[in-house]
């Protein structure tokens, strides 16, 4: 009687609505009334033995997330910092949760997708397909999306859809030479060597992909039954680079953002790239303050040979030696190094660079057995010393072990016709012709005269 005479229950009655907004506050722990429901804390990392500058990056994202939680890109850019320092689970958690506020950004599933790939192809997929239907920043964007999804799908033996997404690359980018290669090598698989044919001659003729596409034109014509065509093919991808596969834009975004040892070490790969090496030098110098370990000091000793000054390269490859003495590369390098100078001065001094540039060969060798560089310098050093049974043995050594080593068989070839052992170098000729590029000018050059004698 009471609750009657206020007007309180006359007035909810009339109120539906009020009450049922008042009920799901109460019992949905204030959903509405905040428009989130329970808070999520983004994931932190374990901090020992993380370097400073990098935890100081992923703190300051982690809070920006800490005071903007509903904002998917916030979310988002936290991941790509943890992505950026190789701190994958704890990014593949950021990225899920920038996904569920932001559904139709591409970068927060492609991201996933891209990591698990070569992990968990199968577990992949549906963040990859997610992202070909969410927007993308840029055109180049869109298209790694449908790349990816289409050479995930491909890796999995789904021709059918796989071929879908090339000729939609393909539709929207007609001289994209990695769709291009993508669908020719779907068609070849699905047994349609004549459609795959102009594909994977374009591929061929230009591009990142030469040297898998032509490997690919041997197979064709093996198919066709034009052996002679087929074997000029695989002599011609032989003496090819690797191919390189271009940077991938949702990779690059991220690893823009890296700080401490491997912003350093990109910033100093992206010089190195551009051929400005004199500009890596102080930055490496730096490093060895702030990083004194294997890598910066193995660095630094490369490039200061690269710019010829091989006294001081030497000082920092012993250095890399004293911190890792299981260190090949840098074992090679030093004996490198010393076989240099060793050209530059006078006997006795000559003779003890040569002998220490031939331990430091054989410790690279023991090391790594199948390591063609050192065998080939040693080679050469042990000419220079008159050793010619000990350098040529040492380089047929390699060549048989290492067929595949272009620059092992010219060495050897070179030095027999040096060595007026003309006959010998001739016949190594048809092997080295299978292995050694058109570019090589020493090796032509030897051809060339070896064949006029």
């Amino acid at each position: 009687m009471l609750l009657r005479s206020t007007g309180i229950v006359r007035f909810l009655s009339r109120n539906r609505i009020v009450v049922a907004i008042l009920v799901a506050v109460l019992i949905g722990g204030g959903y509405f009334a905040f428009g989130r429901g329970p808070k999520v804390v983004p994931p932190q990392i374990a901090e020992v033995g993380v370097e400073p500058d990098v935890l100081e990056a992923v703190r300051e994202a982690r809070n920006n997330v800490i005071t903007s939680p509903s904002d998917a890109a916030i979310w988002g850019q936290y991941g790509m910092v943890l992505r950026a320092h190789s701190l994958h689970k704890e990014a593949n958690i950021a990225f899920a949760e920038a996904q569920k506020r932001n559904p139709y950004d591409a970068r927060w599933p492609y991201l996933i997708g891209e990591y698990l790939q070569s992990r968990d192809p199968e577990a992949a997929l549906p963040y990859l397909r997610q992202a070909v239907g969410a927007s993308s920043p840029k055109p180049e964007h869109q298209s790694m999306t449908r790349l990816k999804l289409a050479e995930a799908l491909l890796q999995r033996q789904d021709y059918v859809e796989a071929e879908k997404w090339f000729r939609e690359q393909l539709g929207v980018r007609p001289n994209d030479m990695r769709a291009s290669i993508g669908l020719g090598t779907t068609l070849l698989a699905q047994d349609k060597p004549d459609l795959a044919l102009p594909f994977v001659k374009a591929a061929a003729n230009v591009g990142a992909f030469r040297k898998r596409a032509t490997t690919l034109l041997a197979n064709l014509a093996r198919l066709r039954g034009d052996t002679d065509a087929a074997t000029a093919h695989e002599a011609e991808a032989n003496r090819m680079p690797e191919d390189e596969v271009p940077p991938d834009p949702f990779v690059w975004d991220y690893m823009t953002l890296q700080v401490g040892r491997k912003d350093a070490f990109g910033r100093i790969g992206e010089l190195e790239k551009a051929n400005r090496i004199q500009e890596t030098i102080p930055l490496l110098l730096d490093m060895t303050r702030k990083y004194p370990e294997a890598k910066t000091y193995f660095n630094l000793g490369v490039n200061l040979s690269a710019l010829g000054d091989h006294r001081a390269a030497i000082g920092h490859f012993e250095t890399t030696i004293l911190l890792d003495p299981t260190h090949a590369k840098a074992h090679n390098s030093l004996g490198l190094s010393l076989a240099v100078l060793a050209d530059t001065v006078a006997e006795p001094t000559k003779s003890e660079y040569q002998r220490r540039a031939i331990v430091e060969f054989d410790r690279a060798i023991e090391l790594k057995s199948d390591f063609a560089l050192p065998y080939i310098f040693k080679g050469q050093v042990l000419y220079a010393r008159g050793d010619q049974s000990g350098a040529f043995d040492t380089l047929r050594k390699i060549v048989a072990t290492r067929p595949d080593v272009a620059d092992a068989h010219t060495t050897l070839i070179v030095l027999l016709e040096k060595a007026g052992r003309i006959a010998e170098a001739k016949g190594l000729l048809p092997a080295a012709e299978r292995v050694v590029p058109l570019s090589d000018e020493t090796f032509q050059a030897a051809r060339l005269r070896l064949n006029s004698k």
